[in-house]
């Protein structure tokens, strides 16, 4: 039978005031992946100094580095006052060399990036400068990649965001940035159209004739009274706008938007939406120019303080990761899935929740509540070595129900979860319920929870995979500084037409010491 391992720990040190977190992990399937997740960081932190070394995120900007993950070194210094700043340099990409005769490969040259942030002012009177720059280097690949697509690449992005409190009631925020791009570092320099802003950068950025440059606004000001605000936004990015510090972006889009919020019956109907009109196409290039209807609203109700529901929808065109609740039912670890970059483009999405208490609301000796939710997105183009795909649609519903006796520390809940991906050319479907008790005990020292789950899927009306999982855990503290846990879990799965049958076992000790 064969095993695979997987090591994880962490230790948090604190100590007069200096916080250093350090955590690590190791896998057995390390050779299988051309960038494992086997990364290693630690964040310390003293007073108003934050520093990074390893593997680590951090954010600028939406425009130039937004949460790329960077192994190198990093700080940030809040000191009180008006006066604030952050730096970063690492490499974003690691080198792989082409293999032509594997099926999925793609090569990429190794990315080194810096970036700079510096800010004065506080609260909502502020303004911060924004210099990030990355670049591909040449050399860190033995052969050209016969892709003719994989190009080493030089990024410098210039910008500023700023915050400004007008007459009290008015609000004024704003966001500029302006990316040069190089597609291709190999390409001859050329000086004859370098805008302004980047004239005095030549020392940072050598402009090419593969260079182009693109701008990205946004801004937004918002008056503000009692219970109620309204808003008038804009927002233009350039086609093919780009940036090597951020996985995601969209780009040649223009939008013009209203965003109101308002508190009705006492504040217990709150209303935030955004509606306004989009259009592409801002150079007129592409054969045709969509216009279109944007809008977001959310509407929470609380009609008594034993009900609320919530209930939204959106147009906007966001990225997200979406992950069925099945996901994290039929994991067998918590760390299930953590290499994945599996992120999706929404251009739509709809929710619906409802939570209702039931009985008493002055009982003490027991809780009793019912959930509903439902989702409805619908994608509109997937990343991650896939092709564009339009017209997928996910649904999908909970409903649960918990019991929880406080005298006794003792809770069941019961649940129904199912999904619905409608594809171009099909439809799958993944349905069942799962059940959870838990029991704490020992003046809440132990805690364990005993839950199951037995899944349907369905390809069409055809039945396929028949999952059913147990699981055990418990953890148990041991005079406030040492904490032992541990977990069993069991999954079957029934043999189709598709895939074989198997059964897997998954156990996990750990240990937890504070000192």
């Amino acid at each position: 039978m064969p095993y695979n391992y997987f090591y994880t720990g962490n230790i948090n040190i604190s100590l007069y005031g200096l916080s250093i977190p350090l955590s690590y992990t190791f896998s057995n399937q390390q050779s299988q992946f051309q960038q494992p997740f086997n990364q290693y960081g630690i964040q310390p932190s003293y007073k108003w100094v934050k520093a990074y070394a390893g593997y680590s995120n951090m954010v600028f900007s939406p425009y130039s580095l937004n949460g790329h993950v960077f192994l190198g070194a990093g700080v940030e210094l809040t000191p009180p006052g008006l006066f604030r700043f952050a730096a970063m340099y690492g490499r974003l990409q690691k080198a792989v060399e082409e293999d032509t005769t594997a099926k999925y490969n793609l090569p990429m040259y190794q990315r080194m990036g810096y970036g700079l942030k510096a800010g004065i002012g506080k609260g909502n009177n502020f303004i911060d400068l924004v210099v990030f720059h990355a670049h591909d280097r040449e050399s860190s690949l033995e052969k050209i990649p016969v892709q003719t697509d994989v190009l080493p690449a030089e990024n410098l992005v210039l910008g500023f965001n700023f915050s400004k409190t007008l007459a009290t009631r008015f609000l004024f925020t704003g966001e500029y940035a302006q990316s040069a791009f190089t597609r291709d570092v190999r390409a001859v320099e050329n000086t004859s159209a370098v805008p302004t802003l980047y004239r005095a950068t030549t020392f940072l950025f050598t402009p090419r004739s593969s260079t182009s440059y693109y701008h990205a606004l946004r801004t937004n000001i918002t008056y503000t009274v009692t219970g109620f605000s309204v808003g008038i936004g804009y927002e233009k990015i350039d086609p093919n706008y780009r940036t090597l510090g951020a996985y995601y972006f969209n780009n040649d889009l223009e939008n013009i938007t209203l965003n109101t919020t308002k508190k009705l019956f006492k504040s217990k109907v709150n209303i935030a939406s955004n509606i306004g009109v989009q259009r592409n196409n801002l150079n007129e290039q592409k054969v045709a120019t969509m216009r279109r209807f944007i809008g977001a609203i959310n509407i929470n109700y609380a009609p008594s303080p034993k009900c609320n529901i919530s209930a939204n929808y959106s147009n906007f065109q966001t990225f997200t990761r979406v992950r069925p609740v099945f996901e994290k039912i039929n994991q067998l670890t918590p760390y299930d899935n953590l290499d994945t970059l599996n992120y999706v483009q929404l251009t739509q999405s709809a929710g619906l929740n409802s939570n209702y208490v039931l009985g008493n609301l002055q009982e003490t000796k027991k809780r009793q509540n019912i959930n509903v939710s439902l989702t409805y997105q619908v994608v509109g183009e997937t990343y991650g070595n896939r092709n564009a795909n339009t017209g997928t649609v996910f649904y999908n519903g909970n409903l649960g129900y918990s019991y929880f006796i406080v005298p006794q520390q003792f809770n069941i809940s019961l649940a129904i979860n199912t999904n619905v991906s409608k594809f171009a050319e099909n439809k799958t479907t993944m349905l069942g319920p799962t059940v959870s008790v838990s029991k704490t005990a020992f003046e809440n020292k132990l805690r364990t929870t005993l839950s199951s789950s037995w899944n349907k899927s369905f390809a069409e009306n055809t039945l396929g995979a028949r999952v059913f999982n147990v699981r055990l855990s418990s953890s148990y503290m041991i005079h406030k500084k040492h904490n032992c846990n541990a977990s069993v879990v069991v999954l079957n799965r029934n043999k189709n037409s598709n895939a074989a049958g198997f059964t897997e076992l998954t156990a996990i000790l750990g240990y937890v010491f504070n000192f």
